[in-house]
């Protein structure tokens, strides 16, 4: 009896640990750079982008966890304009309310975005993702390409994605760059309704 108890309580722990280890940890990092304010249709490419990510935030399933970076949302003209407003961890709702009231004003410095929410991520166990929401490329003079890779060479489980929204060609192939050198996909949505397409293949890739 004993070592069917002691065989029972093994096989439970196994089961426990192969749950950590298959834990996600997924932190958005959005654009709130003053671009972010030009038009998709008769919206607001902001106002799209909340709502969107907003709704896949939600629709995320219960054992991923969820947090959110931005960057240039609160000062015009500093590169280090980039903060992580919901930890990794947070309630659904807050990361939503967070999303919600972003206000775009500043750059775009994508590559100490992604170096930033690389070493955020670096304590959280099991699988992580960086997903990338911007509508431009780099404009505070770094390399996210290589930002990106050295990200996923840091030693922890971690993939860069990107969602391109509304970008033109040359913008489109720095993003394409960051996922790649992730390891990561990239997706690109050139309205509305095409990024609403585009979390959802995020949500099956994370």
């Amino acid at each position: 009896m004993k070592i069917r108890i002691l065989g029972a309580g093994l096989a439970l722990a196994s089961l426990l640990l192969a749950g950590a280890a298959q834990a996600k940890s997924v932190l958005f990092v959005l654009d709130a750079s003053g671009s972010m304010w030009g038009r998709v249709g008769s919206e607001a490419k902001i106002d799209v982008a909340r709502r969107v990510l907003g709704g896949l935030v939600h629709d995320l399933p219960a054992d991923v966890s969820v947090g959110l970076e931005a960057y240039g949302h609160t000062r015009k003209d500093d590169c280090n304009d980039i903060e992580t407003l919901a930890p990794v961890g947070s309630a659904r709702s807050e990361v939503v309310g967070v999303v919600e009231r972003i206000t775009p004003r500043g750059m775009t410095p994508l590559t100490e975005a992604i170096r930033k929410a690389s070493e955020t991520l670096k304590t959280e166990e099991g699988a992580s993702h960086i997903v990338v929401v911007s509508d431009g490329r780099e404009t505070c003079g770094g390399d996210p390409c290589a930002a990106a890779a050295a990200a996923r060479k840091a030693g922890h489980d971690l993939r860069v994605h990107v969602v391109g929204f509304d970008v033109d060609e040359e913008e489109a192939g720095e993003l394409q760059c960051i996922a790649k050198g992730g390891g990561g996909r990239y997706f690109g949505a050139r309205n509305a309704d095409e990024l609403v397409d585009a979390s959802a293949e995020v949500k099956k890739t994370v």
